[in-house]
């Protein structure tokens, strides 16, 4: 018989329940059921917990305890596929501090509110909704409750600033052709190309020409000389690159400029952030909604690339390097900032707790290019103006020669002479220049332009300096060269006669093609530089997924009734004979709402633990880390003196010398690596240990 599937699921967390290691069963056990008797059965146990759990009465406390962050990680696991506490990380932090998440997680699964469930075929362990809680939670736990969109502002607060066109492009292009050093080694903009860009633009900063870069730089649009004194464009990347849909460029330049992926990946992020991209379109978030936005449409595009911290690798006993990390919460971020960079978005205002408000753009997406293309005309001082309406493909010929002076609605360049020499060595002539001008302007290019055209062609004629491999060939040896099909396809240039401009790379190459050809002689002269194929990318598509409608997350917290609660039981703990630690340990379990019914407040269940300690308290802080030691637990510190607090893992504790200190492993600020403190327990200003959620324990 096919048993219901909510039934199914109450099998499944009795389960669940049933197999947790045995401090952590009859740590819950204690606070909900009391002192067990022995002998003792665990599925009736289990059996004892659903009765309270069945109780509506209960169901209704457990609802009426929920804040506003139990809310948000609820819906989380709700709707992120195949949800873990790496992925809660990833999605959470750093906007939430990643203790207070563990905390946060922890309290939910005591509360027992949320589960883990393992696979049965690939063993994989998941968070997920307690099934006695289902039909109360399904109409709280809504979309709107992460991502719902904000209110359109009453007075939008429009930034001064560019959007990415193709006019920006071409100027960036052109400014490196022209300044090949223009940045640092470490890939900033020297101050001297951050002040000719800002007169060039009319701009106050130039972060979307150092975003561009980034982009161009991770997609080997640009790549750094062989001297190292700069850098230069790969031309056959780059016309491959702009046959795309300009939106496609934008969107491959968010994702290019947050890391270096490999090819599926790269294709992949560019998938998941356009659909971010057209899901937010006209519409307005915080930027933190935007993330949430990213982060699910990854997530239901099935790429599992967020992975662990290492403290949840540690914990579980599994710090492998092999989980390198793809993508995380920075890089999504990273692109986000790009597309607000870029013009994609803008910053509209904030909310009323003073967020930004960030407004996806509808106009980017429309057709900005001109059916009509003579927009360009020349004047006798050969200054080149160009109206809108070429796109980056049109515009990549033209830049080769072109210097760029202004950029505004309409962009001017000029012709010099070293723009035109530059043109000659990347392979243009003196006809095809004029044809380019002639081609996109409406009248005849002045007569003074062509005659300086003819005099710059015929001086760099006259003296030409080679690099590369160079083989010269009688009169009867060149015409067979010429037609040996093994031969011919490495020729570059004919200098001459039999004297040919070869595009080997190394030696043995050219000895090999010489030896296959039947020509027995070689040469060796460095720099000639073997063009590589280009796959084009795809467009940059909406992938076939989207979110479903996301409500506006209708569930408000209840805090005076959720308080009225709590005094309750507080009142109820007031007329009870206790000890004083008894009554310690019982409002301890109020404050973090694991009492739903009177019946649990049995003194004799309490067995005091310190958690946190100050100060002066020499000894407390000593139980509390020994304790984290114990258990494996993650503690947080602060030390006097230094601002922040260090969330790690105490390794050891040293108490019986002059100076007695605890050693912390930390993560990094990356949170690629660990790395491991010795701090002196006498400057510990404060201590908490952070409770251990079962999640993290059985991170996989």
């Amino acid at each position: 018989m096919k048993l219901d599937p909510k039934v199914e699921r109450i099998i499944e967390w009795r389960e669940s329940f049933t197999s947790l290691p045995d401090d952590y069963f009859f740590d819950v056990i204690h606070m909900y059921l009391g002192e067990i008797k022995t002998p003792y059965n665990k599925p009736k146990l289990v059996e004892d917990l659903s009765v309270i759990l069945r109780k509506k009465e209960n169901k209704e406390t457990l609802v009426a305890y929920l804040d506003e962050t139990d809310v948000k990680i609820l819906t989380a696991v709700k709707f992120i596929p195949d949800v873990d506490i790496v992925k809660l990380e990833k999605f959470f932090v750093p906007a939430m501090e990643q203790g207070d998440l563990y905390e946060e997680i922890a309290s939910l699964e005591e509360r027992l509110i949320i589960y883990n469930r393992t696979d049965k075929v690939t063993g994989k362990v998941t968070i997920a909704i307690n099934p006695h809680l289902e039909d109360e939670l399904e109409n709280i736990l809504e979309l709107g409750n992460l991502i719902a969109e904000e209110e359109k502002p009453a007075a939008e607060d429009m930034p001064a600033g560019i959007k990415l066109t193709p006019q920006i492009f071409a100027v960036f292009l052109s400014y490196v052709l022209s300044h090949p050093d223009f940045c640092k080694a470490n890939g900033e903009l020297k101050k001297k190309t951050d002040t000719d860009l800002k007169e060039i633009c009319g701009i106050e900063s130039t972060e979307i020409f150092s975003r561009l870069f980034m982009g161009m730089r991770n997609l080997v649009l640009l790549r750094e000389m062989n001297d190292g004194k700069g850098w230069e464009i790969d031309w056959k990347r780059l016309e491959s690159f702009c046959t795309l849909p300009f939106k496609s460029q934008a969107v491959y330049l968010c994702v290019a400029g947050a890391g270096i992926f490999t090819r599926r990946a790269l294709v992949s992020n560019a998938s998941f952030f356009a659909s971010t991209l057209d899901f937010s379109k006209g519409k307005y978030f915080t930027k933190e909604k935007l993330f949430a936005v990213a982060f699910l449409l990854k997530e239901k595009n099935g790429d599992q690339d967020f992975t662990a911290r290492r403290f949840s690798r540690i914990i579980s006993g599994l710090d492998s390097e092999e989980s390198a990390e793809h993508i995380g919460s920075a890089m999504i971020e990273s692109m986000i900032d790009s597309a607000i960079a870029f013009g994609l978005m803008s910053v509209r205002g904030t909310t009323g707790k003073g967020s930004q408000l960030v407004f996806t753009e509808t106009d980017f997406w429309q057709d900005i290019f001109s059916a009509e293309k003579k927009v360009l005309s020349v004047d006798t001082g050969y200054t080149v103006t160009i109206l809108p309406g070429l796109s980056t493909a049109e515009y990549i010929p033209l830049v080769k020669f072109l210097d760029a002076v202004r950029c505004d609605i309409t962009s001017n360049f000029e012709i010099t002479r070293q723009s035109a020499i530059r043109a000659f060595d990347l392979g243009c002539s003196e006809d095809e220049i004029e044809e380019l001008l002639s081609r996109y302007s409406s009248f005849p290019l002045p007569q003074n332009l062509k005659v300086s055209l003819d005099e710059w062609s015929q001086a760099y004629g006259s003296a030409s300096l080679y690099k590369g491999y160079v083989l010269k060939l009688s009169e009867d040896n060149a015409y067979r060269a010429e037609n040996n099909p093994i031969f011919s396809t490495h020729i570059r240039e004919v200098l001459a006669p039999g004297v040919y401009l070869l595009d080997f790379t190394c030696d043995i190459e050219a000895q090999n093609v010489m030896k296959k050809s039947g020509i027995d002689v070689s040469g060796r002269i460095r720099g000639v530089q073997k063009e590589e194929e280009v796959q084009p990318l795809p467009p940059a598509r909406s992938a076939a997924f989207t979110l479903d409608e996301a409500g506006q997350g209708k569930f408000r917290v209840d805090a005076a009734n959720r308080n009225e609660i709590l005094h309750g039981f507080k009142k109820f703990l007031e007329e009870m004979e206790t000890t004083t630690d008894q009554k310690d340990g019982l409002l301890d379990r109020i404050a973090r709402r694991i009492i739903i019914e009177k019946e649990q407040l049995r003194p004799a269940s309490v067995k005091f633990e310190l958690t946190e300690a100050f100060g002066m308290n020499f000894t407390g802080k000593v139980h509390v880390l020994e304790s984290a030691i114990q258990k494996n637990c993650l503690v947080e510190i602060e030390i006097t003196g230094k601002e922040g607090k260090f969330l790690g893992i105490p390794k050891g504790l040293v108490k019986n010398i002059d100076i007695p200190v605890v050693f912390l492993t930390v993560e990094d600020n990356d949170a690629k690596e660990t790395i491991d403190l010795e701090i002196e327990i006498a400057k510990i200003s404060r201590v908490k240990k952070i409770r251990n959620a079962l999640s993290l324990r059985r991170t996989k």
